[in-house]
Formats: structure tokens, sequence, C-alpha cells
């Protein structure tokens, strides 16, 4: 018996023994890898280099030809043949490459915003299979221990020493016990499906063993935590990114007044003559640029009002995931794990001794299995803290 109640007791007094990291870095590189959705914002994010790139081409080449035919004579009477190129001028494709560039730098933050967040979620998904199987551990310690009750007190019923009413106390507690732990499978098996779809794994077998939790609780200073939540925010790289790409934009629309230009060849040919030329032409936007440029200083301002957003948004959110972190595990650490332990033992001892009633022992034993299952509650819920406040190292 002593050895059940061990067991309890180091099941859920084993938070400073984590598992090894290395199943959920593997989880992790499998869903940057294979996630559908991370795979379809990379091809997004590809498809808006392309046609970054294709805005700062030439235009298309023209080719006009036309015959003409006149009263009396067989055939053709004459033609003529127009190639001709409209391009703009050399300092514009500097400017608009430049431009390009740091709207690619953009989009690409914005990826890994995406590929953070869903990191994210596997990361918190890992924590709630581990919490998860810890509470089934306690489940089944206590299943242990009903199956031992229930086998002494039918004996001490049989020779008068208990009640049918300590008996039925103990089966209700079974039926109860295995109620739970069905849920408990329940929920493992839906996070692990969960997982499964994170990672994009769509056949085959899949295993996650999350036993226990891959990193220990960190010993940094609050300060230093936030600092680098907000130097590392992905939400606040892209809205930089973005600020810098108006900012070009602003600079390429005031360039809009340089005319375009058009070079190209002519031949025109009348019967058995033929004369060839040159075009050289120019169009010249007098009216579209002002326009431009204030829709161009626009949108950056409004680059500007997204980024000062984006650093409120991210203070406001490490200062609320750092006050939750800070009470968690202040009240994790306000649990006296000895005196509960020791609690349980006494109970044990006075049960089988024969000083306590069965229903006595469990109208105690299960408030103290309330704050065991509080103790992990506040142990999972600051590893998920913990991995908030981490996200932006992903």
């Amino acid at each position: 018996m002593n050895k059940i109640i061990l067991s309890i007791l180091l099941a859920f007094s084993c938070s400073s023994l984590y598992a090894q990291s290395d199943e959920l870095s593997a989880l992790l590189k499998k869903a940057a890898d294979n996630n559908l959705s991370l795979q379809a914002a990379r091809q997004d994010l590809s498809a808006a280099g392309y046609e970054i790139s294709a805005a700062n081409t030439l235009e298309a080449t023209s080719i006009e030809y036309s015959p003409f035919f006149r009263k009396g004579a067989s055939g053709v009477a004459s033609s003529e043949l127009v190639v001709s190129q409209e391009f703009d001028f050399p300092t514009l494709y500097a400017a608009r490459g430049k431009a390009g560039k740091m709207q690619r730098d953009a989009l690409e933050k914005e990826y890994a915003t995406t590929r953070r967040d869903l990191l994210l979620s596997v990361n918190r998904t890992y924590l709630e299979i581990v919490g998860l199987r810890k509470s089934r551990k306690i489940l089944e310690e206590r299943a242990i221990i009903a199956d031992s009750l229930l086998s002494l007190f039918e004996k001490r019923l049989d020779n008068g020493y208990a009640t049918a009413l300590d008996v039925n106390r103990i089966k209700m507690e079974q039926m109860d016990l295995k109620s739970e732990l069905l849920q408990n499978e329940t929920d493992v098996r839906n996070a692990v499906e969960n997982l499964k779809s994170l990672c994009g794994v769509t056949s085959g077998p899949f295993e996650v063993k999350a036993e226990g939790y891959p990193y220990p609780i960190t010993a940094e200073s609050p300060e230093s935590i936030m600092s680098a939540f907000i130097e590392n925010a992905t939400e606040i790289k892209a809205a930089r990114a973005a600020l810098l790409a108006s900012g070009e934009e602003v600079k390429v629309a005031r360039q809009g007044w340089i005319p375009k230009l058009t070079a190209g060849y002519r031949r025109n040919t009348e019967l058995d003559e033929a004369s060839n030329g040159f075009i050289v032409g120019a169009s010249i936007p007098l009216f579209s640029t002002g326009k431009q440029v204030k829709a161009a200083a626009a949108r950056r301002a409004a680059a500007q009002l997204n980024l000062e957003d984006a650093e409120i948004m991210a203070q406001t959110e490490v200062k609320n995931n750092m006050a939750e972190f800070l009470q968690l595990r202040e009240s994790l650490k306000l649990t006296d794990m000895n005196l509960i332990n020791g609690t349980l033992r006494l109970l044990r001892k006075s049960v089988e001794a024969g000083n306590m009633s069965a229903t006595d022992y469990y109208i105690e034993s299960d408030k103290i299995y309330q704050k065991i299952n509080s103790y992990l509650s506040i142990e999972n819920r600051l590893h998920q803290s913990m991995a908030t406040l981490r996200k932006n190292t992903l």
C-alpha cells in the first residue's frame, strides 16, 4: 500500500523533472514543413513576389501591321509595319526595384507571423496533452487504491467490521473514476488528432509521448522576458517593414511626373517601294501624378498608425501575459505539497487501521485530490503562459 501512495506522490510532485525537448522540436519542424495552411501561405508569398517583380518590367512590345488595298491594284497595294516599345525612365525602375524589395520583405515578415502562430498552436497543444496525461496518471493510481480498498472492506464486511455503505461508497468511487478516465482518454485522443492535423500528417502512424513538460519554468527576470518579447515580436517587425515599403512607394509616386518614353521601328511599303523609319515619343502624365502621390502618402500614414498600434498591442499582450505568469508561478509556490502528501498518508493509514470509515475517507481525500487537480491545472497554465511569452522565439 505504501508503494502505491508513494507512486501517487511522485506523480504530482515531479514538476521539476522534465522530459527532453527533442519530441516537441521534431513536432515543430514537422508542422513548419508539412502544415497545409502554411504551405498555402508560402505559395501566396511566392506569387506576391512574382507579381512585384512583374510590375517593374518592360511593357509588352507592340507590333502592328496594316495592309492597304486599292481599286485597280492586285493584292496589297501598300502596307505599314510598326514595332514599338514603351518604357519608363531608368531611375523609375531603380526606385520601383527598391520599393519592391521592401514590399517582399514586409510580406515575408507577415508570413513569419503566420508561421509563429502555427508553431505556438503546436506547442500549446503538446502542453495540453502533457497536462492531460499527468491527470490521467493520478486517476489511474486512485483507481488502484479504490480496488485495494474495495477488497479490504469487502473482507471487513464479511467479518462484520464494515458496513454496506462503506462498500457502496468505494464502488461509486470506482464508477466515477472509470468515467473520468474515459473522458480523459477522449480528451487526449482529440488533442493528439488536433496535433496531427497541425503537423500536416494525413496518413500513417502518429505517436506523441508527451509525458513531461519539455522545458523548466524560466528563472529569467520579467524585464528580460518582456524585452525579448517586444524585440522579437513579428507583428511589429512586419508593421515596421510595411512602413518602410510605403515610404519607398511615396518616392516612386513622386517620380510619376517623369514621361514614359517610346521607341520603335516603322516600315511603309507601296507597290515596289519601301521606306524605313524610327519612332520616338513620350507620354506625359499631367493629371494623375498628384493624386497618386496623395494616395501613397495616405498609405504611408496608415502604415505608421499600424506600426504604433502593433507596438501598443504587443506591449499590452506581454504585460497581461507576464502578470498572469507571475500570478500562476506564485500560486504554484504557495501550494504546500509536503502538507498534501503527509495528509494523504495519514488518511490512508487511518482507513487501513480501521479508525476511519470509507465514507469519511473519501469525503476528506476528495478535498485533497481537488487541491492536487488544482495544482496540476495551475502547472499546465503556467507552462502555457510561458509558451506564449516565448512565442516570438519559435
